[in-house]
């Protein structure tokens, strides 16, 4: 299964194969091609916003030279307040629509990044459900040469990511203690 996200600010690949998570990610002149482990994947999602701070501080300065100059009394320079002050409110106005939202997905090597869009949350389900179940396939039976504590540690981190349900991590919690 093969996403692609993109926006002004940077491109984003992501396939779903069987072994891991085929990741690229580019931002103008910083781009990251890593393979995720689904085993890395966690369930902390986290929600960022970026906004450009030029636009802000570029209209703050604007303004704040126009009025500077509205100030002085000398009429030829009251069409470049005018210009100054319009310039910076139309600035801050283009900082306050330039925001970027995303999410964040934790892993234990470099987060993975997703516009925070309606594919966004669907890519997510879609990548814990792979994670899940290769968690299923790879861990599900007990290892009676581990120690009761790592088995029921083992158990209880795919109960938390959601892949065992309440009702398997009780039965299997209960045949590890009855030995």
């Amino acid at each position: 299964m093969k996403f692609e996200q993109s926006c002004k600010q940077f491109k984003l690949e992501i396939e779903l194969n069987n072994e891991f998570i085929e990741y690229h990610f580019n931002e103008g002149s910083k781009a990251i091609d890593k393979f995720i482990s689904y085993e890395s994947v966690s369930n902390n999602i986290q929600k960022r916003e970026i906004q450009n701070k030029k636009y802000l501080y570029g209209g703050i300065a604007s303004i704040f030279v126009g009025l500077i100059f509205a100030t002085a009394d000398q009429s030829e320079l009251k069409i470049g307040v005018v210009v100054l002050i319009v310039s910076g409110a139309i600035s801050i106005s283009k900082y306050a629509t330039s925001n970027l939202k995303y999410v964040t997905i934790d892993t234990d090597e470099t987060p993975i990044i997703l516009l925070d869009n309606e594919d966004s949350e669907r890519i997510f389900e879609d990548i814990k459900n792979k994670r899940n179940e290769i968690l299923r396939n790879k861990y599900l039976t007990i290892n009676w040469d581990n120690s009761m504590d790592n088995e029921l540690n083992k158990f209880l981190t795919m109960n938390k990511l959601g892949a065992i349900s309440d009702s398997e991590y009780e039965e299997i919690k209960n045949q590890i203690l009855s030995k």
